[in-house]
């Protein structure tokens, strides 16, 4: 009975643990945020250097694995979570994303988009073993269940 009492309790300390370790810390955002709120989030007002940045994650992934961390040309923008958009202004021409998460390891991706005029929202999706981002311009129909993210550390 002693065994299984101490079996159980190294496996509790195992799982808690492993749960927070798999916490990945938010980088503070040296990128200029672009002060909105959700009611003026629309597609009129993007483009020409100042894109909406999404997390689709889906909400019912486990423990921590939607928190993305996010580098825009060598810079920290910060950490969403699913269900979190900003919006910033990164200018014209290609610009260099970095994505990172933890999951049981850390899982870091790079992308590049040219910038135009015409670029307007980009999602960012965590997948089983990478990152993946998608220039839409267009906001997804549920965008008014998302969280703008304002504070320059973004998310906590």
């Amino acid at each position: 009975m002693v065994q299984l009492r101490s079996f159980f309790a190294i496996c509790i300390v195992t799982i808690a643990l492993g749960s927070v370790s798999c916490t990945l810390k938010p980088v503070a955002s040296e990128n200029y945020l672009i002060k909105n709120n959700l009611h003026q989030a629309n597609i009129d007002s993007l483009g020409d250097g100042k894109i909406l940045i999404y997390n689709g994650a889906d909400p019912l992934l486990m423990g921590n694995d939607d928190r993305m961390n996010i580098w825009i040309n060598g810079k920290p923008l910060g950490q969403l979570r699913s269900r979190e958009y900003t919006v910033v202004d990164v200018g014209m021409g290609d610009c260099e994303f970095n994505l990172a998460r933890r999951s049981l390891f850390l899982i870091k991706s790079n992308h590049t988009i040219k910038i135009n005029p015409g670029t307007k929202v980009v999602s960012i999706d965590p997948v089983f073993v990478t990152n993946t981002m998608t220039q839409t311009n267009k906001l997804p129909s549920w965008l008014e269940k998302y969280a703008y993210v304002k504070s320059p550390e973004m998310a906590n």
